[in-house]
């Protein structure tokens, strides 16, 4: 694997409703909006907010 093949961060995700295509168990696609680098399906999401890391909070 080349060492610029996956991302050293993710920005954001794009969340889809899916649940019409009638997968068992499957309700939402989640995806990396910007690369595409990450992607996959789940029943339920739960989204939490981290704190700032010191070195992101002294730029």
């Amino acid at each position: 694997m080349k060492a610029d093949a996956f991302p050293l961060g993710v920005r954001g995700f794009a969340v889809d409703d899916i649940s019409e295509r009638g997968w068992e168990g499957v309700r939402l696609e989640v995806q990396d909006y910007e690369s595409g680098s990450i992607s996959f399906v789940c029943r339920s999401l739960e989204i939490a907010v981290a704190a700032p890391s010191r070195a992101q909070t002294r730029r």
